[in-house]
């Protein structure tokens, strides 16, 4: 199944820089203009604002996959200035002992014990991908008691780990993970996930040539900033803004849509369904989305959640979380107001038509589409329920 075309960022991410007050803010990305081209600062902001809630004990951990083509922002930018926080973690290549460990040689040897609590910053993830399937099995169990915040290990040698903690993971990734990750099935609710755009290539190439031999000077520099806006006056305030009545239902609204647009569908070797569909709770997701909002605006300083100035994250990010080619044909029924045929849902998402079948299959079974059968051809729509959950989740607030 082809991947299909990037799905658009939320326009509601661009208003930010023109309400941005904040110098450090500015500072910061005034640096990053000088020497990216159309750097995606709403993917800078998430991604500062799941550091922030990391540091509000009373937060649910916000883990994220920063998702975009080799050589963009998702590195240089974002991980990059994620690195100034305070005890943040640069991480290489995992295995299943690199957590906990039973090795003795050294007190504290594992990196769960030397950490207590922190955020975790993988500069590229999608390593994880070539590992065996046994070890990624076994990562991804760890990752899941390690998100719980408890982890309790039997080494086998007579040792017994423990550890209590909070830890945030911000890692950068290729799209490749995405779909690669979505088989796996087992963190799907954990992460949630950000995409960023390839950019015009000529202009991009042209301003990587300006970064030459300046490279370290841009690197640091950044992390100073980075820094400087996390210490700034004035300083960020705990415990974090709270979401009003109608903010906690959009957000709810956005955690359910991604339960069920997240469901793992059993198919057989032809590609048949064969199963009922696993839809995993929405409540992980809408702790995450609500962290993430709360700590957007206490990077910001805000006293309280701005429509125009906050909320915009939840829905990138819940939009972003959805599988890509789901996302196209859901975001396409959602748009019309009547039911879609097929040819037009073909047009306008540019999918094949063997990838367009497959995904309304899923999505059948699912519960967010139904199909009817007309004289010449199919046509689809939304699920009423959902349409509704969808307007209230997305909709854009009224402009003041």
């Amino acid at each position: 199944m082809a991947l299909s075309a990037q799905p658009p960022l939320d326009a509601s991410s661009l208003i930010t820089a023109q309400f941005a007050s904040l110098p450090a803010w500015d500072s910061l990305t005034t640096h990053i203009r000088e020497y990216f081209y159309e750097p995606d600062l709403g993917a800078l902001e998430i991604a500062l604002s799941a550091a922030t809630s990391h540091y509000h004990k009373g937060a649910d951990p916000a883990w994220l996959f920063v998702l975009g083509p080799s050589g963009g922002d998702k590195g240089s930018v974002v991980i990059n200035s994620c690195l100034a926080m305070s005890n943040a973690h640069l991480m290489g290549d995992l295995t299943p002992k690199t957590f906990l460990s039973g090795y003795t040689g050294a007190p504290n040897a594992s990196l769960l014990t030397q950490i207590g609590s922190g955020i975790l910053v993988f500069k590229d993830f999608t390593t994880f991908m070539s590992k065996r399937q046994e070890e990624q099995a076994e990562i991804a169990a760890q990752l899941r008691e390690i998100y719980d915040g408890f982890w309790k290990r039997n080494t086998g040698k007579g040792v017994e780990l423990e550890w209590h903690g909070k830890m945030t993971v911000i890692a950068a990734a290729t799209p490749a993970l995405e779909r690669y990750w979505a088989t796996l099935g087992d963190l799907g609710e954990r992460f949630l996930q950000v995409r960023i755009a390839r950019k015009d290539g000529l202009r991009q190439a042209e301003y990587a040539q300006r970064q030459a031999g300046k490279e370290e000077f841009i690197t640091k520099h950044m992390r100073e900033l980075a820094s400087q806006l996390m210490c700034s006056s004035p300083p960020i305030t705990f415990p974090p803004p709270i979401l009003s009545q109608p903010q906690r239902y959009r957000i709810s609204c956005m955690s359910e849509l991604l339960a069920h647009s997240r469901g793992k569908v059993p198919h057989g070797p032809k590609g048949d369904i064969i199963g009922i569909a696993e839809i995993e709770n929405s409540s992980r997701s809408s702790k995450e989305l609500n962290s993430l909002v709360s700590g957007h605006a206490a990077l910001f300083r805000r006293s309280s959640i701005d429509e125009h100035l906050d909320m915009w994250v939840a829905a990138r990010v819940a939009k972003n979380s959805i599988p890509i080619n789901r996302y196209l044909v859901l975001s396409t029924l959602a748009a019309s107001s009547e039911p879609v045929p097929t040819i037009d849902l073909l047009r306008k998402t540019r999918m094949p038509e063997s990838s367009a079948r497959f995904i309304l299959g899923d999505l059948e079974s699912l519960g967010l589409v139904l199909s009817q059968s007309g004289s010449l051809e199919n046509s689809h729509s939304l699920v009423e329920e959902y349409r509704e959950m969808w307007e209230s989740a997305f909709a854009q607030p009224p402009v003041n």
